[in-house]
């Protein structure tokens, strides 16, 4: 069996997180190598935003700094909460913040570029049959400090860890079943689902407002031929692949033909 990455959005952390575990739980028992990411719960972040007392002197470098310093403590309390409930149904998880799995970036905060590559801990934790329950949204500059990765980023952290293990299928989970064409809460009678997308098509969409996947994500992905599913945490179905094309290649690692990352 292969590797999966399997990323949990905010609304899928905000309640019953045993609904997340399970799909965890039945990848894992199919065999799989499987890591997950997951973002702060619906609404933590901004009620860490709104905490920060407000302030406009001062270095704003400095004070950025502090803010992603911050931001970061929503995924690290996701993780560990995701590890004690799959522990809780017998999965061996371990919660790793960015420094711990090797996770680098460079550029501004709040809105750093990942560097490829992880380090050795993630790997080896699969290797020894561990479910590693990685923390979204953030990464450490190469002097030490926390730094963040733009609204949505643990889509990204997805798509960086899964490139840097070989995953088969980087999972997508979140509210929605997949992507559609119009937005499916305002859009209700417009809106089809659709079954697969190029990684083009998804980046329209991205520039058309849809807010499904991050856009430097999609972009990421593209750059380094990841294979991305957007499906829904809370009911069964086959959701949306993205990928570079579609062709006739059976025993694709989704149940689907055709999708090559």
């Amino acid at each position: 069996m292969g590797i999966r990455v399997q990323k949990f959005g905010g609304r899928s952390m905000a309640g019953d997180l045993r609904l997340a575990a399970l799909w965890v739980a039945e990848v894992y028992e199919e065999g799989h190598q499987v890591a997950v990411v997951v973002s702060a719960p619906a609404g933590e972040t901004d009620s860490l935003l709104r905490s920060i007392p407000p302030g406009s002197g001062g270095d704003h470098e400095a004070r950025r700094r502090e803010i992603d310093a911050l931001l970061v403590t929503g995924e690290l309390k996701a993780s560990a909460l995701m590890a004690l409930t799959l522990q809780d149904l017998g999965l061996p998880a371990l919660s790793l913040h960015a420094y711990q799995a090797g996770l680098v970036a460079e550029g501004s905060f709040g809105d750093g570029q990942p560097l490829p590559g992880i380090g050795d801990r993630v790997k080896d934790l699969l290797a020894h049959g561990k479910v590693p329950v990685v923390a979204g949204f953030q990464a450490i500059t190469q002097e030490g400090d926390w730094i963040t990765l733009g609204r949505g980023g643990s889509d990204l952290t997805a798509v960086v860890l899964a490139h840097a293990l070989g995953a088969d299928l980087c999972e997508i989970l979140t509210d929605v079943p997949g992507v559609y064409t119009h937005d499916p809460r305002s859009q209700r009678r417009q809106a089809q689902l659709l079954s697969h997308l190029t990684y083009e098509d998804m980046l329209d969409l991205a520039e058309r407002g849809a807010r499904v996947l991050q856009k430097k994500a999609v972009e990421y992905a593209r750059e380094k031929g990841v294979l991305l599913q957007v499906r829904s945490t809370f009911a069964p179905g086959p959701g949306t692949l993205i990928g570079q094309a579609f062709t006739s290649k059976p025993g694709s690692p989704t149940g689907k033909t055709g999708w090559i990352g």
